[in-house]
C-alpha cells in the first residue's frame, strides 16, 4: 500500500469516528460522563491510529515550528 492510500484510510477512520461519536452523542446527551466516554472511545483509536501511522512512515516536526521552550 502506497502513502497515499495510508493517508486515505487514516482519514476515512478518523471521519468514522466522528460521525460515529455524534451519533453517541446523540443518544447518551441525558448523561455528560457517558457522553465523554462514548466520544473517546470512538475518536481516541482513531487518532492514536493516525499518530502511529505518522510515527510508521517517519513524520517530523514542521521546520517552520520554532523549538519548545
Amino acid at each position: 500500500m502506497t502513502t497515499r492510500r495510508w493517508v486515505y484510510l487514516g482519514l476515512a477512520v478518523l471521519w468514522l469516528a466522528v460521525v460515529l461519536a455524534w451519533a453517541f452523542d446523540l443518544g447518551v446527551s441525558a448523561s455528560p460522563l457517558l457522553g465523554w466516554v462514548a466520544f473517546l472511545v470512538t475518536v481516541a483509536p482513531a487518532v492514536l491510529a493516525l499518530h502511529l501511522l505518522g510515527k510508521r512512515f517517519g513524520a517530523t516536526r514542521s521546520p517552520r515550528r520554532p523549538p519548545d521552550a
